[in-house]
């Protein structure tokens, strides 16, 4: 198993900054002379759902969902193609998890299809900071997470396949339609999203 590189501060910009929050005395010269400082925006810390999952029922695989979730049952609305999809809704956190199912066929092709999902994760990623892991679960099946905690509404993503099969993807949407949300505001969903997807992959396997 392999995990995406965490983005840091550089060491030395780090030590300058502290140097200067050090040199930052207001006693030297009283403390009317120290320009005043906008606090940070106190976001409120949404309380997020149990961790406990149950199978929701879609045909071609076992995939588990947060129980606290409501997801889509309508499995049977799909292209000639095979294409089935599932909406794993989170109604406390404002998301909705969009799931597509694709076959593996002459028609949609493997490669064909991992080269445009992995497009489409790469767009909804944008220029943000992302972290990716990569791991093959018990069932033999090849995933991929992509999280990126920045300000965008799309900032868990994933990626998964038998190579033979079938292609499942996934893509968390946060309903903000004016803008992209603060990543401090949205960090305690993306945690717990995370959490459910990384249990959702692990567990997949073929019915």
């Amino acid at each position: 198993m392999s995990r995406g590189n965490r983005w840091h501060l550089p060491g030395a910009a780090l030590f300058v900054g502290l140097l200067a929050i050090a040199g930052w005395d207001c006693t030297s010269s009283g403390k009317n002379d120290c320009p005043a400082v906008p606090r940070p925006t106190a976001y409120p810390r949404i309380e997020t759902y149990p961790r406990t999952y149950s199978d929701t029922g879609f045909p071609a695989l076992t995939i588990e969902a947060n129980d606290s979730a409501v997801y889509d049952t309508d499995y049977e609305s799909r292209t000639a193609s095979g294409l089935r999809w599932l909406s794993i809704v989170y109604p406390k956190y404002n998301a909705t998890l969009y799931c597509t199912y694709t076959p593996v066929t002459a028609v949609l092709p493997l490669r064909q299809t991992l080269d445009n999902r992995e497009q489409r994760m790469a767009l909804n990623a944008g220029a943000e900071e992302s972290l990716l892991t990569e791991f093959c679960n018990g069932g033999g099946i090849s995933c991929r997470l992509l999280v990126t905690p920045g300000g965008t509404i799309t900032p868990v993503q994933f990626l998964a396949t038998d190579s033979a099969r079938f292609v499942l993807s996934g893509s968390l949407h946060l309903k903000n339609p004016d803008c992209a949300p603060a990543a401090d505001s949205i960090r305690p969903i993306v945690e717990a999203v995370e959490a459910d997807v990384t249990h959702l992959l692990k567990n997949l396997r073929h019915r």
